[in-house]
């Protein structure tokens, strides 16, 4: 059975240049009275002392190393010599945490 989604909506949905008329008659309306409002005013922005602080961060942030390249060097020859202790019981912990998310 085919419907007719049009039906019902009228000139907007058959694209009427009467329609249309009035929808553009109303936003030379409004675009006139922001001109107006526009040249009687300025705009400005302000921006907080939180905001700055948070910009100030956020630049420091990226100029740092995500990750001590070093202390990953270090873990890497304890792993490859064998030297790097390993708590079974921490890592059986940690195993049965992930597995409960999973499994939620």
């Amino acid at each position: 059975m085919a419907m007719d989604i049009n039906n019902g909506l009228g000139p907007l949905a058959q694209g009427s240049g009467k329609a249309a008329g009035r929808v553009s008659t109303e936003d030379s309306r409004n675009n006139r009275a922001g001109e107006n409002a526009s040249s009687s005013s300025e705009d400005r922005v302000e921006i907080s002392a939180d905001a700055t602080s948070v910009g100030r961060l956020a630049a420091n942030l990226e100029s740092q190393e995500s990750f001590d390249a070093e202390r990953v060097a270090e873990i890497r020859t304890a792993i490859e010599n064998g030297e790097y202790p390993i708590d079974s019981r921490r890592l059986a912990e940690k195993f049965l945490q992930l597995e409960s998310l999973i499994y939620q």
